[in-house]
């Protein structure tokens, strides 16, 4: 991460993790790990939608921040964001 976004992103909240591994106010319930492996599969499908990903969720970072960390539009960061959460979302439900 640039340093740049790196200095803004210092104390903004980060995602929650509650015991056992679930994600608080999710649906989904898998552990960190399966996380993990669904972004790096979403990495290997569409590289831009997994660097939005990083930059707004773990970067805590907004749609015009996250923007000008990857040199993209506004329209770019929530199109990508929009596709990323649709399809981590269909990789991780419960049961599937």
């Amino acid at each position: 991460m640039p340093e740049r976004t790196r200095r803004k992103s210092r104390g903004r909240p980060r995602a929650a993790v509650a015991d056992r591994g679930q994600w608080t106010g999710s649906p989904y319930r898998g552990t960190p790990l399966d996380l993990d492996d669904a972004l790096r599969r979403l990495e290997a499908l569409d590289p831009g939608a997994a660097r939005i990903v990083e930059l707004r969720y773990f970067g805590g970072l907004t749609e015009q921040e996250a923007a000008v960390g990857a040199g993209v539009s506004v329209a770019t960061v929530k199109r990508d964001w929009d596709f990323a959460r649709t399809w981590l979302i269909s990789q991780l439900k419960p049961g599937e």
